[in-house]
C-alpha cells in the first residue's frame, strides 16, 4: 500500500498522528509527506522507522527539516528496510552530511537517495563519497 499526502499542509497533529499509526504499521511499503511543513515531527518519524520494518520508501521532499534530520538520520541506521529515501530540498546543513556518511556506511539497503536541491558542494560531497566506500 501506498500513502500520498503531498501539498496539504496537514499540520502538527495530524502528521503526530498518522506517525503513531504507522508506528505498529505491517501494511504500507511507501509514504509520500513531500511540502508539508513537518520540521519537529521528524523526531516521531525518526522513532517510527527505528521500529517500522515494513515502509520501503519515503519522501519528505520539500519539507523544511534543517535541524531535525539528525533523529531521522540516525533512525535510518538502525532501520535496513527503507530503500528509496528523497530528501530533495530539506534545507539539509553542512554539519549534517557526516551523519550521511554514517548511514551510507551501516545502511545497505538503501538504493536511492535524493539530496539535490540541498546546496551540497564539495566537502559534503566528500562526506557522502567515503561512507559509501564502505
Amino acid at each position: 500500500q501506498t500513502v500520498v499526502l503531498q501539498n496539504l499542509g496537514i499540520g502538527r497533529y495530524p502528521t503526530l498522528n498518522l506517525l503513531h499509526a504507522l508506528k505498529s504499521n505491517t501494511s504500507v511499503k511507501s509514504i509520500d509527506l513531500s511540502h508539508n511543513e513537518i520540521e519537529e515531527e521528524t523526531q516521531l518519524l525518526g522513532s517510527m522507522l527505528g521500529l517500522n520494518s515494513t515502509i520501503r520508501k519515503l519522501s519528505l521532499s520539500g519539507n523544511p527539516l534543517g535541524e531535525y534530520v539528525a533523529y531521522l538520520l540516525n533512525a535510518l541506521k538502525v532501520n535496513q528496510s527503507l530503500m528509496h529515501l528523497d530528501l530533495n530540498g530539506i534545507n539539509l546543513r553542512k554539519e549534517d552530511t557526516p551523519i550521511f556518511r554514517g548511514l551510507l556506511s551501516a545502511n545497505r539497503k538503501l538504493e536511492y537517495l535524493n539530496l539535490s536541491q540541498n546546496g551540497i558542494k564539495g566537502v559534503e560531497v566528500q562526506y557522502l563519497a567515503e561512507g559509501l566506500k564502505n
